[in-house]
Formats: C-alpha cells, structure tokens, sequence
C-alpha cells in the first residue's frame, strides 16, 4: 500500500483513496489493511480498474460485474468502481 500527501500537514484528512487494480492480482491480506485504514480515515475507495493488455476486455459490462463481484467479494464499503476506456 502507497499513500502519497501533496503537503506536509501534521493533521492529514484523507477523502479518497484510488485502488489502481486489475481485479486478479491483489491479496486479501492487503485488502485487509486497506478496510482496516478505511476504519480509522473514513476515506472512500475509488476501484480503478486496470484493463491489462495480456487479458485485455474490451466488454464495459463484463468489467463492470467484475468490479461489483471484487467489491462483494472483499466486502468493500463506502466504495465505488470506475473504469474508463482510453
């Protein structure tokens, strides 16, 4: 897990946390720690994902239930998927 401040600032508000994934590759145990700092901040989980070219979907629906089952399966609150074509 990276956190990466702008400023330096003795009382940090965190609002947003991006996960930058591609649905395959993250372990529960970093998922774990993620909701465990998600308790103490209050931030809400943007889930960006990830489109490899190895295992490239080109289907926006297929990503999308794959993005809903990853928030499901983690149990992840306060969360949102984004995923936009480049």
């Amino acid at each position: 897990m990276v956190l990466s401040v702008k400023r330096k600032n003795k009382n940090i508000l965190i609002r947003n946390v991006v996960l930058a994934t591609n649905i395959q590759d993250d372990s529960p145990e970093f998922i774990s720690k993620l909701k465990a700092s998600q308790e103490i901040f209050d931030f809400k989980i943007h889930l960006l994902y990830i489109n490899p070219l190895i295992s490239y979907e080109s289907d926006h629906n297929i990503i999308q239930s794959r993005l809903r089952d990853y928030i499901n399966r983690f149990q992840l609150k306060n969360c949102e998927s984004i995923f936009e074509k480049i």
